[in-house]
């Protein structure tokens, strides 16, 4: 059963401004810090942030730091241990460079999410809130445990960087489990030029070994419509 309604999860690697404003517009901005949980990956040859990571935990008490390795696949090193690790029934994926700015965010998204898995007990579901990176899709979608769980993953490990947010959103555009949030994010990113690039945005290029659309869609697509089916049986 799960402890936290919503989980939030991200790695951060040289960005402590960046990261402190994150975790602040979330404090802001969330209902009730108690009913969320926000899991940071952060790697141990980053010095600065695992010193400031203490401090960083008391000022917010809703965050928790994991140290590791540095990894060079984000989705199969960061992302989805981390929420597989997660206790919320409903995980957002965000970034460091991302601020949460719409008043009660987690209230808005739990309204919608909650109705349609009424209506789906099977829980296969994406929840899309809207974001300014310029993107057709949610650079930041949130996953329901239950998707998390048939997959194996938060996101394809085939992505090792960019590429994974536009295969959720295939996946669940086929399966028809595509919900709009209503709230919002900011993205700090050279993307709508609102930050420039700094190293940790120059490495992600290098990590994207190609982009296997197709085949990582089908397989995805599968998986869920099994859970789906067994559900209606």
């Amino acid at each position: 059963m799960s402890n936290k309604d919503l989980s939030v999860v991200f790695p951060s690697r040289e960005r402590l401004p960046l990261l402190f404003d994150c975790l602040s517009s979330i404090a802001e901005n969330t209902t009730d810090l108690t009913r969320i949980e926000v899991l940071v990956a952060i790697d141990s040859d980053d010095k600065k942030t695992v010193q400031a990571a203490p401090s960083l935990e008391q000022q917010f008490p809703f965050v928790k730091f994991f140290v590791g390795e540095r990894k060079n696949n984000l989705s199969e090193g960061y992302y989805s241990p981390l929420a597989i690790h997660s206790t919320g029934g409903w995980v957002q994926l965000f970034n460091d460079d991302a601020q949460m700015v719409t008043k009660g965010w987690n209230v808005a998204a739990l309204e919608v999410l909650n109705s349609f898995q009424e209506e789906h007990p099977d829980g296969i579901l994406l929840g899309c809130p809207h974001d300014d990176t310029g993107c057709a899709y949610s650079c930041f979608p949130v996953l329901s445990r239950q998707a998390i769980l048939a997959l194996g993953h938060a996101i394809n490990p085939a992505f090792g960087s960019w590429g994974g947010d536009v295969q959720l959103d295939m996946v669940f555009t086929t399966l028809g489990r595509k919900v709009p949030l209503q709230y919002s994010i900011s993205h700090k990113c050279p993307h709508n030029r609102t930050r420039g690039r700094d190293r940790v945005q120059a490495r992600m290029p290098r990590l994207t070994r190609g982009y296997p659309y197709q085949e990582t869609v089908k397989k995805d697509v599968e998986r869920l419509r099994k859970i789906i089916g067994e559900s209606t049986r």
